[in-house]
């Protein structure tokens, strides 16, 4: 066979071709490979460099306070639902602290700044509107809630951001036993109202006074408690109930109506038959309303000693006149200087007059500003140790200076003291006229009750 030269030669080029070829290729691939494998790296670094810068940037945020322009004071309470009218006097009565303050120059230079959020008499949603309140509103002292439950829950979250929280309208004992409990990681938490303690003593020591003044004569000293189901109600009833049995009475019957209660009359109907001598009930808003006007139209004629149903505005409007001889442990709007201060100013810039609820929320703004001013810091522990020497007069009678251990309001003469209130007409409208102790009456006593 003779040798093919040209088709040899043609097969050896194009192999040196696919060869040639098979290396640009390669070569090509390997800088494509090089090249993603950079960018790849470069995304990455990218990346990590964006965390970094964000998570510094919220850690800062939440551990190094900027330069700070106002003080912030936040306000928790039911600005929804049955109580929401409650939640008006709160945010009025705050409203009046902040502007007198803020109408003098503020304090250290600096404006003062509300920030309120809706508890809906919920602890689950007090809590989250705390949360609200510390991580988006940055507040420096939380100043006011309402309910006990509430109270409760928050008081943890207080500790655990170290936000003092000043409350001026809870009740329940189980606040005071939780800071006793635990004074170091409660020792944020301040306690201007009276206890179901305090509160029970006030109304044993005012049914012992007209008694022996002739006013009252029970004939077999027994008791029909009726409260709101709720920590403050029970707390109430059971403080109650304990002082009386001291002095030798007897509680009959002992009943709880759920928030939003509208009949009460197989409770009522109950009472009747076992005929005590004083009816005791601790609630408010609209059921303590309907409890009223249903005791009255199911024609129960007997001494009932309340607590803290008039706080609330709502119980003027559907009670009426079925109101008149109720007697009520609170204190009226003018009871001191401060407070007849503080009325004419509600009346001019609400155009209502005021109830205790938002007096005494008035007093607890206060009670916090006066601290920061002490301190003259916004650091929560030099808040505390101003707080730990307040001695205050303001719409409350009479001093409010604070437990060091419990950091409760102490009661007793010279310090917190609470007021028997009735409702009476004058001059065709009803009000509310202190009635005990004797001393700081403005009105005798109106006896609407059948002396058993």
């Amino acid at each position: 066979m003779l040798y093919d030269f040209r088709r040899n030669r043609n097969i050896f080029i194009r192999k040196k071709l696919k060869s040639k070829v098979l290396r640009v290729r390669e070569n090509k691939g390997e800088k494509v490979r090089k090249y993603m494998s950079k960018k790849y790296y470069m995304v990455i670094a990218i990346i990590i460099a964006v965390m970094i810068i964000a998570s510094t940037t919220l850690w800062y945020y939440y551990n190094v306070s900027p330069p700070e322009s106002t003080i912030r004071i936040g306000v928790i309470g039911p600005f929804t639902g049955p109580y929401s009218r409650t939640g008006e006097e709160m945010k009025r009565g705050s409203i009046l602290a902040v502007e007198e303050v803020n109408a003098k120059g503020g304090i250290m230079g600096m404006k003062v700044e509300l920030f309120f959020e809706d508890s809906e008499s919920k602890p689950e949603v007090g809590v989250s509107a705390f949360e609200k309140l510390v991580t988006r509103d940055r507040i420096h002292v939380l100043a006011g809630c309402y309910h006990s439950s509430v109270t409760l829950a928050v008081m943890d979250r207080a500790a655990e951001h170290k936000i003092p929280f000043i409350n001026a309208l809870s009740l329940s004992e189980e606040i005071a036993k939780k800071i006793r409990s635990d004074p170091e990681k409660y020792k944020y938490v301040f306690h201007v109202e009276l206890n179901s303690t305090g509160m029970a003593l006030s109304e044993r020591a005012f049914i012992q006074d007209i008694v022996e003044a002739g006013i009252f004569t029970p004939k077999t000293k027994t008791i029909s408690i009726i409260c709101e189901d709720t920590d403050y109600g029970r707390s109430a009833a059971s403080a109650f109930k304990e002082r009386m049995e001291e002095i030798g009475w007897t509680v009959v019957s002992e009943d709880y109506w759920s928030l939003g209660t509208t009949d009460f009359s197989s409770i009522i109907t109950k009472i009747e038959t076992l005929n005590p001598d004083v009816i005791y009930s601790a609630g408010g808003g609209t059921d303590a309303a309907r409890l009223v006007s249903q005791l009255h139209d199911l024609g129960v004629k007997k001494l009932i000693v309340g607590e803290s149903f008039t706080l609330f505005p709502e119980f003027f409007d559907m009670v009426g006149e079925k109101g008149i001889g109720l007697i009520d442990f609170i204190q009226t709007p003018e009871a001191t200087p401060v407070g007849k201060n503080f009325t004419q100013r509600y009346i001019e810039k609400f155009d209502q007059y005021p109830t205790y609820t938002a007096g005494a929320q008035y007093d607890c703004v206060m009670i916090a500003l006066r601290a920061i001013e002490r301190a003259g810091s916004l650091d929560p522990d030099a808040i505390v140790e101003a707080l730990l020497q307040t001695d205050y007069r303001g719409f409350l009678t009479e001093r409010v200076v604070f437990n060091p251990v419990s950091h409760e309001a102490i009661f007793g003469p010279g310090y917190r003291v609470f007021s028997a209130v009735q409702i009476q007409k004058e001059d065709g409208e009803l009000k509310l006229f202190d009635i005990w102790p004797f001393t700081i009456a403005s009105r005798p006593i109106l006896k609407t009750w059948e002396d058993p």
